[in-house]
């Protein structure tokens, strides 16, 4: 695995181009026969599922970085047990149970799939170029369970 760069490193453009370029790649395999793939020694949620999770989660962090450039956040620092755990590079699967608004009870139809991964896809594409300015963004932004995170910790 590739080292991840430090928060707040000149990387930050990097950070956006790879998670732009995880949604497209998501595109890619967005079919109903591998939407309902479901491996429980990974995991309870089918395949479905979990690209639906990854595609409201970046639509949801795409909305909280646009905000966070056109109007600031919160003024707070992130919690230093927030800021290891980022440093890290990855992120502990299955830690934490996901909010009700970022999941499905049930695995969605490819047209639903289809529907939130091009709104996720568009938020990110309107942030390409914009690291600079989200780097600079004053105040933070709540998250559900890591506490307030800047911009540049949204995007790790």
């Amino acid at each position: 695995m590739d080292a991840i760069p430090e928060l707040g490193a000149p990387d930050l453009a990097t950070d956006l181009s790879a998670s732009a370029s995880v949604l497209r790649l998501v595109g890619k395999h967005l079919t109903s026969d591998v939407c309902e793939r479901r491996d429980s020694s990974v995991s309870s949620w089918s395949v479905g599922q979990q690209l639906v999770h990854v595609c409201l989660v970046a639509g949801s962090i795409g909305a909280a970085l646009e905000r966070l450039v056109r109007r600031g956040g919160e003024p707070a620092e992130s919690l230093p047990a927030t800021r290891a755990l980022l440093s890290m590079g990855t992120f502990p699967r299955g830690a934490a149970e996901a909010p009700e608004p970022m999941t499905r009870a049930r695995t969605p139809g490819v047209s639903e799939l289809r529907d939130v991964w091009a709104k996720a896809r568009k938020r990110w594409e309107g942030l390409a170029g914009r690291h600079e300015a989200i780097r600079e963004a004053e105040g933070t932004i709540q998250h559900f369970e890591l506490g307030p995170l800047s911009g540049a910790e949204w995007v790790r």
